[in-house]
């Protein structure tokens, strides 16, 4: 999540700073919103909150030469006049966790009434890497399709395991998954399924 100088993120979080365009989307219909990001990622989802309000901005939070927003993604953006603010958050004004407006390191000023942060995510991986649990590219527990590791009877579920679809009920589905796969794998021999 973004961080502010003068106020607190969690005094937002859940109120009008977000990072899920599927779960939280919704709320924006007709309102004014930033998406912080500086990939092609973020450009998407910032086109993707078209769907709900044509009031978009998408800030790096990086100074202007530290954004890896394509010439591509820049040409759709500007295509639906979404500026493309190249640089870092420096102050949010608010109260009572609903945004109003954000200050910049160049000193402008945007109004807003909601952030959805797209700066990406970091599993928490800090159990399994001693471990040895595999992990891919981006650092996320490989699991099976029952949810077991590379190390025996030790699983993943949730949002260590993949770099999509974290939501609670995927970590629900999966955390019901990898304890029947446990279950089952403490059958003795005789009683497992040839």
């Amino acid at each position: 999540l973004p961080e502010f100088e003068n106020e607190d993120v969690n005094d937002y979080f859940g109120k009008s700073l977000f990072w899920c365009i599927t779960c939280d989307g919704h709320k924006v219909r007709h309102r004014r919103v930033v998406v912080v990001g500086r990939d092609d990622e973020a450009a998407t989802t910032t086109l993707q909150f078209l769907n709900f309000t044509p009031e978009l901005t998408l800030v790096t939070n990086r100074p202007p030469a530290d954004h890896r927003v394509s010439e591509k993604k820049q040409r759709q953006l500007a295509a639906a006049d979404i500026p493309l603010v190249e640089a870092r958050i420096t102050r949010v004004f608010g109260d009572d966790g609903c945004m109003n407006a954000i200050e910049l390191d160049d000193g402008r000023r945007i109004d807003v009434d909601f952030m959805f942060s797209q700066q990406g995510a970091r599993p928490n991986t800090l159990l399994a890497r001693p471990l040895g649990i595999d992990l891919d590219a981006t650092g996320y527990i490989k699991v099976d399709q029952e949810q077991r590791t590379n190390v025996p009877m030790v699983f993943g579920a949730g949002d260590v395991t993949r770099e999509y679809a974290h939501q609670v009920v995927t970590a629900a589905h999966e955390g019901s998954t990898a304890a029947c796969t446990a279950n089952y794998d403490l059958y003795r021999p005789e009683q497992r399924a040839e």
